[in-house]
Formats: structure tokens, sequence, C-alpha cells
């Protein structure tokens, strides 16, 4: 019995410090997250997520699109560019978001839409072209608070300047299942940290030996 005991006490203190790991790198590597604090800048970035089977915008999107017009309201920017595809089902993100911000009353003129991007870095690499074609400088990023580090990591990687903004967590989602969602992406963002690392070593023992 004791040994039984001693086996899962031991699993247990193995999960604690992984979790303790996953959270802990991806700040010691990256540093803080620079919040935008009602910093001007050349456009809002609103990164979609996938509605709801009744292409109504679902909670993650709701409160996304409420910090994106609070921003816009405060005028920390004229222009709103709405991200994603469709992924989850047929309605692409970025116009979900468009149509939201048209029902409050944002012209569509200041309306940028990216109606590719599949994926977080799909957001981020379409961003960059976008933020050239329009001559854009710099942005702030808005998404909830467990993907905003991702979304900033990413950016950092295509040379955005850029600041962010957490949306508020949806009530209608449980706390358990949010901090499920947080070690997820926080998990990938670690692998992405180690495979880089990798990738950075091999490139560096090839050069050495070239």
């Amino acid at each position: 019995m004791n040994i039984i005991l001693y086996c899962i006490l031991t699993i247990l203190t193995f999960l604690f410090l992984g979790i303790i790991f996953v959270l802990t790198l991806p700040r010691i590597v990256f540093g803080k997250l620079k919040y935008n604090e009602n910093k001007k800048c050349d456009a809002i970035v609103i990164l979609g997520h996938p509605a709801l089977k009744d292409g109504t915008p679902s909670p993650i999107l709701r409160e996304r699109i409420k910090k994106g017009i609070e921003l816009y309201n405060k005028k920390i920017s004229p222009k709103i560019i709405c991200t994603g595809a469709a992924v989850k089902n047929e309605y692409i993100e970025a116009e979900i978001i468009k149509k939201e911000l048209l029902k409050k009353g944002i012209s569509e003129k200041e309306i940028i839409c990216e109606n590719k991007a599949k994926s977080t870095w799909d957001n981020i690499k379409y961003l960059k072209d976008i933020m050239e074609k329009e001559e854009l400088s710099e942005v702030v990023i808005v998404s909830n608070p467990a993907h905003v580090r991702r979304a900033s990591i990413y950016a950092e990687k295509f040379d955005i300047k850029h600041t962010v903004e957490e949306s508020n967590i949806p009530k209608e989602i449980p706390k358990i299942f949010l901090g499920i969602i947080y070690l997820y992406i926080y998990y990938g963002i670690t692998k992405y940290i180690i495979r880089n690392t990798i990738k950075k070593k091999i490139n560096t023992r090839q050069k050495n030996g070239a």
C-alpha cells in the first residue's frame, strides 16, 4: 500500500513540476507582456475565434469584440483589423467580427478584414502583410488572457511592433475549463520555445562544422 501511495505522490509531484515549468518558461524567455495602457497606435487587431453554430459570436469572441470596441471608443486607434477564416464551421471569423462592429456604428471604411488565417500563426503572418500594405507601424492585439502571450510571441517573431490588451473572461465558461485551455496554450508555447532552441543549436553546429 505504501508503494502505491509513493507512486501516486511521485506522479503528482512530477505533474505539478511539469505544470510550473510550462507556465513559467514563456515568462522567463520572453519577459512581461507589453500591455497597451491607453497608448495610441495605428490599428486595433481583434483575433478571431470560431463562431457558434448559428453564426453568432462565441462567448470568447464576443468578449474580444467588446474589448476591441472599448479601445476604439477610447480613441486608441481609428482602425480595426478583424482576423480569421472559417475554421470549425462555415462562418468566417473576420466577417462575424466585422458584422458586430458595424452594428455598433463603426464605419466600414475603418475596418480591415483578414479572412485567410486558420491559426494564430496565420493571424500574425497575414497581419504583417496588412501592416506593410497599409503602412501601419504599430498595433494593439486583442485576445483573451490565455491567448495573448502566444499572439505576442508570434508578433515578435514577425518583427511587429505591438502592445496587447486582454479581453474579459466569459461568465459562461467554467473556471476549470479555462484553466485547462490556459495550460494547453502554454504547453504549445513551451513546445515552440524548445523546438526553436533545438533548431538554433542545430544551425549553429552546421555553421561551425562548415
